[in-house]
């Protein structure tokens, strides 16, 4: 009797497979979905909107001892990847439109405030061309323990570009920590001349000559280069002032390029204490002399939420199935 009831179930077997996989897949996800938000906390003046995307400004980014020997490093090679901007906009899903919250970087509405996103990401060299100047990279699967990604709101506008102060402080609504299991990605390619980057161009093309970045920065030169990112991070926590929705999971995904045409470069990066104390040093000739490569970036974000209960209800099957599979090796075991 036992082994004909084996029997039965072994042939059921691989269908019970697949199912346990993908319901443990489906218990596990969590859905890219919009989100709650509400862009000035408990102040009334705008509201929990339907957010689908989050548009950050183009602003800085700097790739901390990633050149080495008037190139990128080698496959293999680490290095920190420090990130500030503001936000910009918001995307309102269903419907696509774009639009900045009343009072959001000084415009008219309301209060004057900033969200502001700073972040710390190890990255490592996976492929390198030194030919065509192209390198590829990925969020490292082990993190600097000063790894971060966190949000901040404050009212008035206190950042600044140039000096990096001000993109870390007031009230944190968000942070995260990269993770390199929930998908990343990266390149970056730039001019090369006998396989070698070539600092053809000024680094700052943005400022006036006569301003103080114009000033800091005459006579450092740039490689010229663009690329993209993806970088992906588990959230630790989320205000619920802002965040109004239960988010699990965060995505970035940003457009990187030099020359600086449409920001001011920043001269410091916020450290893991929120203090701008990451000095920018990019040398004279900037993706060539090193040890530092900074770029300006402009980046999205979106959300994830999590699993819906009735998803996560479906675990216990999963579970029984297992269960079930086990017996069945035992009845065989018990039938020889």
């Amino acid at each position: 009797m036992a082994m004909k009831v084996f029997t039965s179930l072994r042939k059921l077997f691989p269908s019970l497979a697949v199912l346990v996989v993908g319901l443990s897949i489906a218990g596990s996800t969590a859905k890219a979905e919009p989100i709650g938000f509400d862009p000035d906390g408990a102040a009334p003046t705008n509201g929990t909107l339907n957010v689908g995307s989050f548009g950050f400004e183009t602003a800085n980014t700097l790739a901390q001892a990633s050149i080495s020997g008037n190139q990128v490093l080698p496959v293999g090679g680490t290095f920190q990847l420090f990130l500030q901007t503001r936000l910009t906009n918001l995307t309102i899903s269903p419907g696509g439109s774009t639009v900045t919250p009343a009072g959001l970087n000084g415009t008219a509405g309301g209060p004057a405030f900033e969200v502001t996103l700073v972040a710390s990401i190890t990255e490592v060299v996976t492929a390198r061309n030194s030919a065509t100047g192209q390198a590829s990279f990925a969020t490292a699967g082990v993190q600097s323990p000063l790894s971060f990604i966190r949000m901040f709101y404050h009212p008035g506008q206190l950042s600044d570009n140039f000096t990096g102060a001000g993109f870390a402080v007031g009230t944190q609504i968000l942070s995260a920590f990269p993770n390199a299991v929930l998908g990343s990605s990266g390149d970056f390619q730039v001019s090369t001349a006998n396989g070698l980057p070539v600092p053809n161009s000024a680094f700052d093309t943005f400022d006036a000559p006569s301003s103080a970045p114009g000033l800091a920065y005459a006579g450092v030169t740039s490689v010229s280069g663009s690329g993209g990112a993806l970088v992906n991070g588990n959230i630790q926590t989320a205000d619920p002032n802002f965040f109004k929705s239960p988010v699990v999971t965060v995505r970035f995904d940003a457009f990187n390029n030099v020359p600086f045409t449409a920001t001011t470069p920043s001269q410091f990066f916020n450290s893991f204490a929120n203090t701008p104390t990451i000095p920018a040093n990019r040398g004279p000739a900037n993706g060539f002399s090193g040890p530092d490569f900074q770029f300006q970036s402009r980046t999205s974000a979106n959300f994830s939420l999590v699993p819906e209960p009735s998803t996560l209800a479906m675990a216990p099957i999963a579970m029984g199935f297992v269960s079930l599979a086990g017996l069945c090796t035992r009845w065989r075991r018990g039938a020889r």
